[in-house]
């Protein structure tokens, strides 16, 4: 087996693995890795499937023009899409299969791709929906909503969508958290903090820092996103501009910062 051929010649596991699976390509790529048609990079982009007869209509083509070893693999597995991508980042790679999604290795780049896009995009906008749906329950929005975006920035919300902003109320410290918050300012200067005073510095921070209060989330909301490196994310406190005015008399929205006229 693989673990006592790479013990017996000292080599890696991964790196049997990679010499099967030149190994096993059809005979036709191997002849023209051989004669120099191809080069070991394309023979090794040969092995990320296993259809012969794609293989060969490929290799027709890499031997009669230029193709990288991108293209190549791009044209054996077209709707494919790598693990770490934020969709599938975000999906689970477990999940995915659960569903009955198929995944082809990519043995010399260390990639793991998944060959079930539409899987993958259904799981996404099933999951991501039923985040917000947590989100809100957890959090006692209003309401909460999801984007497909990677990306959402404030102006764009407020230019495109009309949406106005409330802010975390500032928490203020007591007499004795002052204090305490300077001698552990003292002991950071220092790089003494051990991990309970770092602990007990941020949940002082936290206090600082404030937090939406009730009277702001029975009139705001926020959406959910799932960020470029498959991470959820949030844009919180947005009013919708039907519910600006509401918000001005509720005295949560100053008026001044978001004119009723500018809601239209």
């Amino acid at each position: 087996d693989v673990g006592k051929i790479a013990q017996a010649f000292g080599v890696t596991e991964a790196h049997v693995r990679r010499r099967l699976a030149l190994a096993g390509l059809p005979a036709p790529v191997l002849d023209a890795l051989k004669s120099g048609e191809i080069s070991m990079g394309l023979a090794q982009a040969f092995t990320v499937s296993s259809d012969e007869a794609l293989i060969l209509e490929v290799l027709n083509d890499a031997i009669n023009g230029y193709m990288n070893e991108y293209t190549v693999k791009n044209r054996l597995n077209p709707q494919s899409i790598d693990s770490e991508s934020r969709k599938a980042t975000f999906v689970g790679l477990e999940a995915y299969e659960a569903e009955g999604g198929t995944i082809t290795c990519d043995l010399f780049e260390d990639e793991v791709l998944l060959n079930s896009p539409d899987i993958i995009e259904r799981l996404f906008a099933e999951k991501l929906q039923a985040t917000a749906a947590a989100f809100k329950e957890a959090e006692g929005w209003a309401w909460v909503t999801f984007s497909e975006e990677s990306s959402l920035y404030w102006y764009e919300l407020q230019e495109q969508n009309g949406f106005a902003r409330v802010y975390k109320v500032e928490g203020v410290l007591d007499a004795k958290q002052t204090a305490r918050y300077d001698e552990l300012a003292e002991l950071s200067d220092g790089d003494a903090l051990d991990e309970k005073d770092s602990a007990e510095r941020a949940a002082l921070e936290a206090i600082t820092e404030g937090d939406y209060i009730s009277a702001q989330k029975v009139i705001a909301g926020a959406i959910v996103y799932v960020d470029h490196s498959g991470v959820l994310q949030s844009v919180r406190g947005l009013i919708d501009a039907d519910d600006q005015e509401e918000a001005v008399i509720a005295g949560i929205l100053e008026e001044s910062k978001h004119s009723l006229s500018q809601q239209a």
